[in-house]
């Protein structure tokens, strides 16, 4: 039997930036020097696990976030989802060929 590799909808569509909001946990990576919550949604989009992210405003801190953060209001943050973040490819049985017949 072949597979097939196939890309399941996106669970996470592309959210306006949200200010005053903090997703927190499921930290992946965090880079320190950012200044813009823009800059911050664009190193997401870069990274291939990243789902979301947080920009903490006073430290031009950008938070990378997978699978499991929660939120919660926060006057010093912004945060935001991804576009197109990278889903694990489902493998889908493909029919087998009929065989030939002379």
């Amino acid at each position: 039997m072949q597979l097939q590799a196939s890309t399941p909808p996106n669970p996470h569509p592309h959210p306006r930036p949200r200010p005053n909001l903090d997703s927190q946990g499921a930290d992946i990576d965090s880079i320190f020097g950012v200044e813009t919550a823009s800059a911050c949604y664009q190193r997401c989009e870069e990274h291939e696990s990243c789902l979301a992210y947080t920009y903490v405003k006073s430290e031009h801190v950008c938070w990378l976030k997978g699978e499991g953060y929660t939120s919660k209001p926060n006057p010093n943050t912004v945060s935001g989802a991804t576009l197109t973040p990278t889903p694990a490819p489902l493998l889908l049985p493909l029919p087998l060929p009929l065989p030939l017949t002379r």
